[in-house]
């Protein structure tokens, strides 16, 4: 008789599950070797995996080197070039490869503290599902890792993932504190001087009524807008055509606080037209 010995099929797909820093694990999945590898080895199982949950938030900011792939809990993580034909594992749903990520599975809960010495602290609990969560809350909030020491706030550091929130919140006579990235300060101090400024405004505008002087000179005038400020556009166009900090007037007079957009003499003129209204 005459005897074919075929080759036996390569190995293409295999059976993979994720596990976390918190030991949870995703449920069973199948990779296959990308196309344009000949062989199908470990290497190419990180890269299958990168590609499979990083489509979502998961592996976010986690490179395929940063994956480690095992047969089994109790062996050695395996070379990049391992071919996977030749392991036990990965092969059914029910003995998978174990790829081991730096990232948790499972939402985490951190005790986070707010507030300052002046004014005291409050603890608040935040809850991250997934390390995009964490980045988007420390692209705004500059989340830092304290101490007490002899009555004075000492930083340790700054945290910048949650791997490194979680390690720091189980260090023992030790809190992370939320504080604010230089962006969000800029826009919060910005936020500050414009409202000391509007108030500013308003007080001039409010002290012009009670001034003496000016009602010996221009009679009794009251507060336009109760005192904010006042904006004036042509009747059927949405472009400001004059705006002042505040305004009071009467039957006969009208007085602006300082003016914006330094206007001409026939910008004030043309407040008498009734083709311009006010705002």
């Amino acid at each position: 008789p005459l005897y074919v010995i075929a080759p036996k099929p390569a190995v293409r797909t295999a059976w993979v599950q994720l596990v976390g820093l918190d030991n949870a694990r995703s449920a069973p999945a199948i990779v296959e070797a990308p196309i344009q590898r000949r062989v199908f080895n470990v290497d190419g199982v990180k890269a299958g995996v990168k590609e499979m949950f990083g489509r979502g938030d998961v592996l976010t900011g986690v490179g395929v080197r940063q994956l480690e792939v095992f047969d089994s809990d109790v062996r050695d993580a395996l070379s990049a070039g391992v071919l996977i034909s030749e392991l036990e594992a990965g092969h059914t749903e029910q003995e998978p490869l174990l790829v081991k990520a730096p990232v948790f599975l499972k939402p985490v809960q951190l005790t986070v503290w707010i507030g300052t010495a002046e004014d005291g602290f409050v603890d608040t609990l935040e809850t991250f599902a997934s390390e995009k969560e964490f980045k988007d809350f420390v692209r705004d909030h500059d989340l830092q890792h304290k101490k007490m020491d002899d009555g004075n706030i000492v930083q340790l550091s700054s945290i910048r993932s949650l791997s490194q929130a979680v390690a720091a919140s189980q260090m023992p006579d030790t809190q992370l504190f939320r504080g604010y990235s230089l962006k969000a300060q800029v826009k919060i101090h910005q936020g500050t001087l414009d409202n000391h400024a509007s108030g500013i405004e308003q007080q001039t505008t409010r002290a012009i009524v009670s001034d003496e002087s000016l009602q010996n000179a221009y009679g009794k005038m009251p507060l336009v807008n109760e005192g904010e400020s006042v904006s004036f556009k042509e009747i059927g166009k949405n472009n400001k055509y004059l705006e002042c900090d505040g305004l009071v007037k009467n039957t006969e007079t009208v007085l602006l606080n300082e003016a914006k957009s330094a206007p001409e003499d026939e910008h004030i003129e043309s407040l008498t037209n009734p083709k311009v209204g006010k705002v």
